[in-house]
């Protein structure tokens, strides 16, 4: 299986792309602003992509999930987890742009609307 692990820390997934802002260690396969796209990877490349506390640190939720579902094999799978709203560290980490209510994916499937 072809994995993209964003945002990776130092939560190496073995065998995957292990992605993070900076090339700050050796680990890291690599580095891009994933605000900036296209991000660096062609259409239908991955089977799955795991986000670990990445998508509250980033500016545009519907901009990330576009590139998510451009780089993602049909059928492929997103695994991800952020920080609720209500979570008292959701407002004393300064680098986090916001939390989410589990509803806010609500936005990601039409039938729910």
């Amino acid at each position: 299986m072809t994995w993209l692990n964003l945002g990776c820390g130092n939560t190496i997934i073995e065998n995957a792309v292990n992605h993070d802002r900076f090339k700050f260690a050796p680990h890291v396969d690599v580095a891009h602003d994933l605000n900036v796209v296209p991000w660096p990877w062609d259409d239908n490349t991955f089977e799955a992509i795991v986000a670990i506390d990445v998508l509250e640190h980033l500016d545009d939720f519907i901009r990330f999930f576009n590139e998510c579902w451009r780089i993602l094999q049909p059928a492929g799978q997103i695994h991800v987890r952020v920080p609720r709203y209500d979570w008292i560290n959701t407002h004393i980490d300064p680098t986090h742009k916001r939390g989410y209510h589990p509803e806010s994916f609500d936005y990601l499937d039409p039938s729910t609307r």
